[in-house]
């Protein structure tokens, strides 16, 4: 009888005690760690009677709990953790693109009117270190090109066949003025691009 009536004071004593830590305690991430440990403990408690009966050792049984909840917790935060740079990739690809689709729109009218020419892809490459998307932290710019589908026709029209003579080589792209007009456009070094052709040469 007066194991359970010590039983019963332990529990009350415990919980003031909890409700005035609890209380004490300002706000904050190692809060809900605290409660974790002292629900735990309400538990062994709770529990002492069925300790004493099968003689078990609370103290152990306490430590694997509290392992298990650490471990929990540590794998709950490398999930966080790859969920942002999940996020964080996500947002990187949806700014180079918009910026993309600008550049495009800034130069393509241009270029098709004096080379003919369109604009199928821009690629960005930064510094190794660089984690934010900024303008002025671009490397190089690969701008992939082809000839416009217009322009195509006029040539293969403009072609005569001959047997005897050889054929005529396509008509190169002035890949410098392409550059200079693109550097002008996109204010960014002439150098800090570079044209990608339909044959997939890079210059």
């Amino acid at each position: 009888m007066s194991y359970i009536q010590d039983w019963v004071t332990e529990i009350i004593i415990f919980i003031l005690i909890a409700m005035i830590v609890d209380l004490l305690m300002p706000q904050s991430s190692m809060q809900k760690y605290v409660r974790f440990a002292v629900g735990m403990i309400l538990v062994l408690i709770f529990l002492q009677p069925l300790f004493h009966v099968f003689n078990a050792n609370p103290s152990k049984f306490l430590q694997n709990e509290l392992l298990s909840g650490s471990n929990e917790s540590e794998q709950l935060e490398k999930e966080i953790e790859n969920q942002k740079i999940d996020i964080q990739a996500s947002q990187r690809a949806y700014i180079l693109n918009q910026i993309a689709q600008q550049l495009k729109t800034i130069a393509e009218e241009e270029l098709m009117k004096k080379y003919g020419v369109m604009i199928q892809d821009i690629k960005f490459t930064f510094p190794d270190q660089s984690e934010e998307v900024n303008w002025e932290n671009i490397e190089m710019l690969s701008v992939a090109i082809k000839r416009s589908e217009e322009t195509a026709n006029q040539e293969i029209r403009e072609v005569d066949v001959d047997i005897d003579e050889e054929p005529a080589t396509e008509e190169k792209l002035p890949i410098e003025d392409i550059k200079n007009d693109l550097s002008s456009f996109w204010e960014i070094s002439k150098d800090k691009i570079s044209i990608i052709g339909e044959g997939g040469n890079q210059t």
